[in-house]
């Protein structure tokens, strides 16, 4: 039995992997038993969920009461959190009842209330750029994803880059930020010197501010004969590289 969990939101046992590898052949082991803790991020995946549509207003108000259930740095906080929330649907309600004009939908005024509130700014400023960086590449190519600096990002660049998982992590970065207007030298430099041909073809392909000249003079100066012929031979197909620039690479390499 494997069970993975988000190991940013979750504490199991103070284990430090998000993977746990029950073995149920052994005889000898009648049951298996852990335990599970809320971390305070758990609130801010939450609110970034809701904020990316990926649960609805109930699910958010179930999470956000495990939440204040289960976690006690917050609970006081957590209960004026929700009663904002009440408070907002009842004004709804109201509107709807009365046919007043200009009601809209409630979810801008509910995402203003999460963002704004005490307990959701006090975990996210203490996140460090390993949990920050943690909660965007658990998604791809979220709508929403968090309001950072070209500093900031180079940060959690570097952080992806040096964490387990990097070349899955870096990727997803580049997803979720793709025509951001950030500077992407150091994920060019990362999937070029990382000879992994697969994951350079899903970033060539799935990134669309990659600038695929400036790869292909970067795979040629590289000139790793093997890697280069990794991916001429098994992955152009899925890059979607162009004709012009795997010509280009064939022709430098002598194919």
């Amino acid at each position: 039995l494997s069970i993975y969990y988000d190991s940013n939101i979750y504490d199991i046992n103070n284990s430090i992997s998000d993977n746990i590898i029950i073995n149920l052949d052994k005889k000898e082991q009648k049951e298996y038993s852990f335990i599970i803790k809320l971390k305070d991020n758990y609130l801010v995946k939450t609110i970034y969920k809701y904020i990316n549509e990926l649960i609805d207003k109930e699910k958010l108000i179930e999470e956000i009461k495990l939440f204040r259930d289960y976690n006690n740095n917050f609970k006081n906080e957590t209960d004026i959190l929700l009663d904002n929330i009440y408070n907002l649907n009842e004004e709804i309600e109201d509107l709807i009842l009365n046919n007043q004009n200009g009601y809209r939908s409630d979810n801008t005024k509910i995402i203003n209330i999460l963002l704004n509130s005490s307990p959701y700014k006090k975990i996210s400023d203490s996140m460090s750029n390993y949990e920050l960086m943690k909660l965007i590449t658990w998604y791809i190519s979220m709508k929403v994803v968090p309001a950072i600096d070209e500093e900031k990002f180079n940060e959690l660049v570097k952080t992806a880059i040096n964490s387990d998982d990097s070349l899955e992590n870096v990727w997803r970065l580049a997803m979720n930020y793709d025509e951001h207007e950030f500077n992407y030298d150091l994920i060019d430099e990362f999937f070029i010197n990382s000879h992994d041909a697969y994951y350079l073809a899903e970033y060539i392909s799935g990134v669309l501010q990659v600038n695929k000249e400036k790869i292909t003079n970067m795979l040629i100066k590289d000139n790793n004969i093997d890697f280069i012929n990794e991916f001429i031979n098994k992955y152009v197909p899925s890059s979607h590289l162009e004709d012009k620039y795997v010509n280009k690479i064939k022709e430098v390499i002598g194919k």
